[in-house]
């Protein structure tokens, strides 16, 4: 069981480096809130820039599969693609297509594999579509939710 005297030495010692930091740092505090405001509000302003982008594309008619593979940047590529080494003859599913990033990637390291892309978005959907046409026998394109995975594997003619 602590004590109260412990208690007590903790707090002045913690009391004792603050004010021994000085009390002119205290005017930092206000300047940095507000340079966190401006951030926040350049970033809210990107984002809306983003989304009026996001929603103009999604609008054309004539969707050019380059411009919508701009909409989602993968992450941690080599990362990812270091962690799965892609080994020929294996099977591999990327459940969140998106724009094929990771897919394009693990197919540059190993290209004799095949991989079915599930994406529940049509728009990943169609960019997967088209991405296995011009690598007709790695990519399989299959439209679908997580839940349903397993279902649309099988109904591919995956083996369990």
């Amino acid at each position: 069981m602590l004590r109260y005297p412990y208690f007590c030495r903790m707090y002045k010692e913690c009391l004792s480096c603050w004010l021994a930091s000085g009390i002119p740092n205290l005017g930092v505090w206000p300047k940095r809130i507000h340079t966190t405001a401006e951030k926040y509000g350049e970033y809210e302003a990107q984002e809306q820039t983003d989304q009026t982008q996001a929603q103009e594309l999604h609008r054309s008619q004539d969707r050019d599969f380059e411009t919508m593979a701009k909409l989602h940047i993968p992450v941690m590529v080599d990362e990812v693609v270091h962690c799965l080494s892609p080994q020929k003859g294996q099977i591999f599913l990327d459940m969140t297509f998106g724009s094929g990033g990771h897919t394009k990637a693990i197919l540059q390291k190993e290209s004799d594999i095949v991989l079915y892309a599930l994406d529940r978005d049509p728009t990943a959907y169609a960019l997967a579509e088209h991405l296995s046409e011009l690598y007709p026998k790695q990519i399989r394109a299959v439209l679908g939710q997580f839940s349903q995975a397993e279902a649309l594997l099988t109904k591919a003619g995956v083996q369990p």
